[in-house]
């Protein structure tokens, strides 16, 4: 449900080759995703919250308020 989905994370495309990243949390089952959309590409995968750091998202320091 969108209503659960916060986007933690938008990295625009700086070079002109129509590439976007970020992540994307779900706060209704606790779950973060990475994502990637590289021309006609679109990729999303399931990232361990343990696993990432400041370098990765500075999100991870709100992400317990996002209930």
């Amino acid at each position: 449900d969108p209503k659960h989905i916060y986007i933690a994370d938008f990295v625009e495309d700086e070079n002109q080759e129509d590439c976007f990243y970020g992540y994307f949390f779900d706060a209704l089952n606790r779950k973060i995703y990475e994502y990637a959309f590289e021309g006609e590409k679109t990729t999303f995968r399931e990232v361990d919250m343990a696993a990432l750091t400041m370098q990765d998202t500075f999100s991870i320091k709100v992400l317990h308020l996002l209930v």
